[in-house]
C-alpha cells in the first residue's frame, strides 16, 4: 500500500487504529508557536469528524479560536524494543470548531460512550464540545506501507462499484 489514496484497506486501517487508541495528541499554533494538547477523543464512523470536549478558556481553546487549521496524532507504541518494527501512525489534518448547543447535545453521547469518565467534566459551564473536520488523514505503517485518505471523497472501491454500475 504505498503511497495510495482512498482505498478501503486505508480506511480500515485508520478506523481501527481511532478505535484502538482512545487519546490522540493535538496540535495547534499560537503566534507561531506549536502546542500540543492530549484529547480524549469519539470519531464519526465516515471518518470525517473527530470529535473531544475541552475547556473553552484553556490554551488549547484559545489557539482554535485564533488559528482552527490543526493537526491530531495517534500512534501504537508500547514502549517496548518492538515498536522500531511495529509502530502505525496517522495523522489527521483539518479545521477545528466550537459546536453550538444542539449539535453538541447529538455529540456527547458518542463521547460520552467512548469516555463515560468525562461526564462531570462535561457539565462544567466553560467545558464545550469540539468538532475537527478532518481534511486529509495520513496512514503510516512502514516506509513501503503508507497512504493517504480524505475523507470527503469516495473510497477507491466505491469509485470501482460505479465504475461497474455505469
Amino acid at each position: 500500500m504505498s503511497d495510495t489514496h482512498n482505498d478501503a484497506r486505508t480506511s480500515q486501517c485508520i478506523h481501527a487504529m481511532l478505535e484502538e487508541q482512545i487519546y490522540g495528541v493535538v496540535s495547534t499554533l499560537r503566534q507561531h508557536h506549536p502546542f500540543q494538547h492530549i484529547i480524549a477523543h469519539a470519531f464519526s464512523e465516515d471518518l470525517r469528524y473527530i470529535y473531544f470536549a475541552n475547556d473553552s478558556s484553556n490554551a488549547l481553546g484559545i489557539n482554535i479560536a485564533q488559528q482552527p487549521l490543526i493537526n491530531v496524532i495517534w500512534d501504537n507504541r508500547t514502549g517496548d524494543v518492538e515498536d522500531v518494527s511495529l509502530n502505525a501512525y496517522v495523522t489527521a489534518s483539518g479545521f477545528a470548531s466550537k459546536l453550538g448547543d444542539i449539535k453538541a447535545r447529538m455529540i456527547k453521547p458518542i463521547l460520552l460512550a467512548r469516555h463515560p469518565d468525562i461526564e462531570a467534566d462535561l457539565d462544567q459551564p466553560l467545558v464545550k464540545i469540539y468538532s475537527i473536520q478532518v481534511h486529509t488523514y495520513h496512514y503510516h505503517h512502514t516506509e513501503k506501507d503508507t497512504a493517504f485518505f480524505y475523507p470527503n471523497k469516495a473510497t477507491a472501491s466505491a469509485n470501482n462499484k460505479q465504475a461497474t454500475l455505469t
